[in-house]
């Protein structure tokens, strides 16, 4: 589920559950999350860092756009509430599957909204960047 970045429905997590069985159920819960609780700390912290880096190289550190720098730790909030959907997802099947799938669904678009967002905006920045170091060495030659 947290590899669908557009979104998913309770017939979807329904049909994913119950084809993973009790045993994959098991270990989506005990193998894979507690390595996806680890990555959003490192996503949100080590990307947030990175844009502030290329906004201070810029000069652009104290401008208001420091506050996209938030954006991956936005992305990485939202990976956690993902989470711990699917974790209430996993450990109440098959209870509670519709409310429960609509509000991890929710929490899985905004994690990915927002990791484009932050690329998007990364990518432009980079370009900015690089340009700024091209016309400098431009004018030093």
């Amino acid at each position: 589920m947290d590899m669908m970045p557009t979104g998913y429905d309770a017939a979807y997590v329904n049909t994913l559950l119950s084809a993973l069985g009790e045993q994959g159920r098991h270990a989506y819960l005990f193998n894979q999350i507690p390595f996806d609780m680890i990555y959003p700390l490192l996503f949100g912290g080590s990307n947030c860092l990175i844009l502030a880096f290329i906004f201070k190289k810029l000069g652009k550190l104290e401008s208001p756009l420091f506050y996209l720098c938030f954006l991956p730790l936005f992305a990485g909030f939202f990976d956690y509430s993902e989470n711990i959907g699917i974790i209430a997802l996993l450990t109440n099947y098959p209870n509670n599957l519709v409310i429960l799938a609509q509000v991890t669904n929710v929490f899985s678009v905004l994690k990915s909204s927002f990791t484009t967002i932050y690329f998007i905006v990364l990518i432009i920045f980079l370009i900015i960047l690089a340009r700024k170091k091209f016309l400098m060495k431009e004018k030093v030659c």
